[in-house]
């Protein structure tokens, strides 16, 4: 949190010393201050997130689901995000996959995590993300798969685990709180489901959860 701040206080600063900055400065300035701004708002409500889970505080509005739409939801919240890194989305998807019960906007939360960590990782000049859906009689599976770095299998282990992160190879610094990973797989936990990587350093990495089709779910088809 502190890296955010950080930048926000010190090109504040560069302002209030310097009313006579140029305007295209001012504005790249208060851009990135914005920016970073939203960035901290992200970190404080994912640790208050991750509280509230832990002390099981955490307010679940279960209902039926159709999958496809947490998809869509999840591609639209970070939509500026890919396209500012001019990264393409493929998507293969079940027409028709069952409902399922949950708590639509955690689940969207989980599904907003892995796409904003793919972007992270994609490769620089030709980024790419697929987005697959599949499903069966007794549960639902969702891959997000990147074309990026790839994560060495050391870390695979513990990547899931709260403040464990990858460091950026190019800048030598870890990403984000440690923590997205971490609350999205208490989400799935809930869900009774499961969530797991698979990846290959140099190749890229796919993040997948599966859900239960639960017998209410069913019933309501």
């Amino acid at each position: 949190m502190r890296t955010p701040l950080t930048s926000v206080r010190s090109l504040a600063e560069i302002l209030h010393t310097n009313p006579d900055i140029d305007a295209e400065q001012h504005k790249s300035f208060t851009g990135i201050i914005i920016k970073e701004s939203e960035r901290l708002t992200r970190l404080i409500n994912q640790v208050l997130d991750y509280e509230k889970i832990e002390s099981a505080q955490m307010d679940w509005v279960i209902t039926s689901i159709d999958i496809k739409e947490i998809i869509q939801d999840a591609v639209a919240s970070t939509r500026q995000l890919v396209e500012d890194k001019n990264i393409t989305i493929d998507y293969e998807l079940n027409d028709h996959p069952p409902p399922i019960s949950g708590d639509r906007d955690r689940l969207v939360q989980v599904l907003v995590n892995l796409i904003s960590n793919a972007v992270k990782f994609c490769d620089a000049d030709r980024g790419k993300i697929t987005i697959r859906l599949t499903a069966n009689t007794k549960q639902v599976q969702v891959d997000v798969q990147d074309n990026g770095i790839g994560i060495k299998a050391e870390h695979q282990i513990k990547i899931f685990e709260k403040f464990q992160q990858i460091k950026d190879p190019a800048r030598g610094r870890p990403y984000g709180t440690g923590i997205g990973l971490t609350i999205s797989k208490r989400i799935i936990d809930f869900h009774h489901g499961k969530i797991w990587v698979n990846s290959k350093p140099g190749i890229g990495s796919t993040f997948s959860f599966s859900l239960p089709i639960t017998l209410e779910a069913a019933l309501s088809r």
